[in-house]
């Protein structure tokens, strides 16, 4: 798979070979949860080039070596200590693919923007995903989230401002929000 040029479809054509595998080996469930530009590309239908696809593995018994399988195919397998989430994303994540064995889920709206503005804010704007949030109940779920991380706290506050002063500026006289897509 060229990763420069990945888009909904070869990524959803990578889930079914990864659901084939699992399911070829007589192995249990795996539910993967999309972080970062994949989420934004699978859930959002946002067109940018990506040069991996973070996710968050679970299942309800290991599924051992999951990791080399996913990397083969172009994952980058991302333990939750070094996201910045909401301790509670969990409840907000959304079903975006189902196959027989592989199910797919994507971070929340609100739990994707918290993990992009902490970390790269501008693909939330050029997705449309920043307008089409609430800037108050980001804000409220942006510092509850901010009590759980360690380090980086001062550079997390500036993130904030100056992802509140972008939205500002492209929220000025002229501003129109985004038609749901």
């Amino acid at each position: 798979m060229d990763l420069k040029r990945i888009d909904r479809r070869a990524i959803e054509q990578t889930f079914k070979e990864i659901d084939r595998v699992v399911e070829g080996k007589g192995l249990g469930s795996v539910n993967l949860i999309l972080c970062g530009s994949a989420a934004l590309i699978v859930k959002h239908d946002f067109k940018r080039s990506t040069r991996d696809i973070d996710v968050i593995a679970t299942s309800q018994r290991p599924v051992f070596g999951i990791g080399a399988l996913l990397a083969r195919h172009g994952f980058h397998l991302v333990p939750e200590a070094l996201l910045c989430l909401h301790p509670d994303y969990a409840n907000r994540l959304q079903e975006v693919v189902v196959l027989k064995r592989l199910k797919v889920y994507a971070l929340g709206s609100y739990d994707l923007a918290i993990s992009k503005i902490a970390e790269d804010r501008q693909d939330l704007f050029i997705s449309g995903l920043a307008e089409r949030l609430d800037l108050q109940r980001l804000r409220e779920l942006y510092f509850e989230a901010m009590k759980y991380w360690v380090g980086r706290e001062e550079e997390f506050v500036t993130n904030w401002k100056l992802f509140e002063e972008e939205w500002h500026e492209r929220k000025g006289p002229s501003w129109t929000p985004p038609r749901p897509g």
